[in-house]
């Protein structure tokens, strides 16, 4: 029954920048609220299957199908704590699915028209040292969509900028390291439109450290300029 659900899910979910992420929920009885923090919408029984909208810190906009029937969707946020992704579509250990997070926006100063971009989807791919003992270095890759309101005749210039950070753990530490990187991409765009894109990050690591664990902590993407031409 449970790759039935996930079968609609992902068929929905493919045909929308939005949702990306599969998960299911680990709480007893896990409260989906109006907004962070806010009030009480419903609750959902533990091992629920959800589809993941956006990440805000603790806390995850998410879509529930009752009865898997798409035309009945629920949304509301819940504490992300309390959920397990589930379509990681992973490859090896070493590769994993990370829900991101949601819109950045910004407009264009003569047209007043809106450009956004949604960082949709993201996969980390790690290489293991030749004994498989540690990690020597993770690429990953991070998919967006950017799109803009605009009506005019011209094209817009937008000019896209991603961060990723991970964590990491040294065999002989205790805590968590960090390291962040960040790329750009320019995008034209006509009235009304809209393009996806993706970026790689690489983050290589000494083997004197003997990396056994790496996760993505952070993906933010955002407009860093747009302008008319």
């Amino acid at each position: 029954m449970k790759k039935v659900i996930l079968f609609i899910f992902i068929a929905i979910f493919s045909s929308s920048v939005f949702a990306t992420t599969i998960a299911q929920t680990t709480a007893s009885s896990l409260n989906v609220r109006s907004e962070p923090e806010g009030k009480v919408l419903f609750s959902l029984p533990q091992n629920s299957i959800v589809g993941v909208m956006r990440v805000q810190g603790s806390w995850a906009m998410i879509m529930y199908l009752p009865g898997n029937d798409p035309g009945r969707a629920k949304y509301g946020w819940v504490s992300s704590s309390y959920l397990k992704v589930v379509n990681s579509g992973n490859t090896s250990r070493s590769t994993s699915s990370y829900g991101v997070s949601g819109d950045d926006c910004e407009y264009e100063y003569d047209s007043n028209a809106q450009v956004c971009v949604t960082a949709t989807d993201a996969e980390m791919d790690c290489r293991e040292s030749y004994d498989g003992t540690y990690y020597r270095s993770c690429e990953i890759e991070v998919e967006y969509s950017v799109s803009s309101d605009y009506e005019g005749d011209d094209y817009l210039n937008v000019d896209v900028e991603c961060e990723v950070e991970i964590k990491y753990k040294k065999r002989d530490g205790y805590s968590w390291s960090y390291n962040s990187d960040s790329e750009s991409e320019n995008h034209s765009l006509y009235s009304y439109g809209s393009e996806s894109g993706d970026m790689d990050f690489d983050f290589t690591f000494s083997s004197y450290k003997e990396v056994i664990n790496v996760k993505i902590d952070s993906i933010e993407c955002e407009i860093n300029s747009v302008y008319k031409y």
